[in-house]
């Protein structure tokens, strides 16, 4: 076999970027399993099982140009009812907001969708920042 063909038990080094936090945490687990760093991530390759997440990133956007649509429809209708508030014309207004409120059950009924999909995951509400009074 010449020196330049590669075989299967040919052994190459690899480097990956962590955070500090990271690589002590790996250390100590190779540790805790008696093995050494290399050691280690190698049972980890040949044993663990990667669950991966699909890319939604075309349906996030998807939802956002409809919730956009919605929205800039909403936003004609509030004008025309402020522009024309005697002539409004409120049974039509009404079928359309019953419409746009179809629109926004079906967005939700997608965005669900998505999240069960594994995608997002529901943020605790912010909590306004305290202002600092700076007193002289």
């Amino acid at each position: 076999m010449k020196d330049t063909e590669e075989s299967p038990n040919d052994t190459v080094q690899i480097n990956a970027i962590m955070i500090r936090k990271q690589r002590e945490l790996l250390k100590a687990k190779a540790a805790a399993a008696n093995l050494n760093v290399s050691q280690f991530l190698q049972k980890l390759i040949e044993d663990a099982t990667v669950v991966a997440k699909p890319d939604l990133s075309a349906d996030i956007q998807k939802a956002n140009a409809w919730l956009g649509r919605i929205n800039s429809n909403l936003n004609m209708l509030a004008k025309w009812c402020n522009t024309y508030k005697q002539d409004a014309f409120s049974d039509l207004i009404l079928h359309r907001l019953s419409l746009m409120q179809a629109e926004v059950s079906e967005v939700s009924q997608f965005t669900m969708d998505l999240r069960a999909q594994g995608f997002g995951k529901r943020r605790k509400a912010r909590t306004p920042k305290k202002s600092k009074v700076v007193s002289p």
